[in-house]
């Protein structure tokens, strides 16, 4: 599971799953950059130069070449005196994102293709490469949405 088929649209849906690190990334590049770098090297460990020395100037390079020479130069600036990156792979998003796919996949075959429940579920098993009770059971959840805001005046 990756973020490869997924969008900044998806990615903003699933912001509160995703681990405070990537969170200060967003904020550091943005998210399209920081989505092309998990999905570059999610669920690594990134080494992060200051870009002087031919080694760093190496890694700064395949760094920029996916997040872009700004951002490559904010991330180096920011994490550069850690020297590595943890990149997670942020799994409860992403499984999240496939979840809310199959849901919507689902309806798209009984209403607009008409095809029963039942054959709808085989379907998407075989396409996902799950067990239909897998399905039948991401089918009985909803979303995994942001818990509300509080709109209550605290009373103290």
């Amino acid at each position: 599971m990756s973020f490869e088929h997924y969008d900044e649209t998806d990615f903003d849906a699933v912001r509160h799953l995703l681990p405070d690190s990537v969170m200060e990334m967003v904020g550091l590049i943005g998210a399209e950059p920081t989505l092309a770098l998990l999905r570059a090297y999610g669920g690594t460990t990134f080494p992060v130069s200051c870009n002087v020395k031919r080694a760093g100037q190496a890694t700064h390079a395949a760094l920029a070449e996916v997040v872009g020479e700004q951002a490559a130069d904010k991330l180096c600036r920011a994490f550069g005196q850690r020297q590595r990156l943890w990149l997670p792979k942020c799994e409860r998003a992403v499984r999240e994102l496939l979840h809310r796919k199959i849901r919507r996949q689902f309806d798209e075959l009984v209403s607009r293709d008409n095809m029963t429940a039942f054959w709808a579920v085989q379907n998407l098993a075989q396409c996902h490469h799950l067990t239909d009770r897998t399905v039948w059971d991401i089918l009985k959840k909803t979303d995994n949405a942001p818990p509300p805001e509080s709109r209550q005046i605290s009373l103290l």
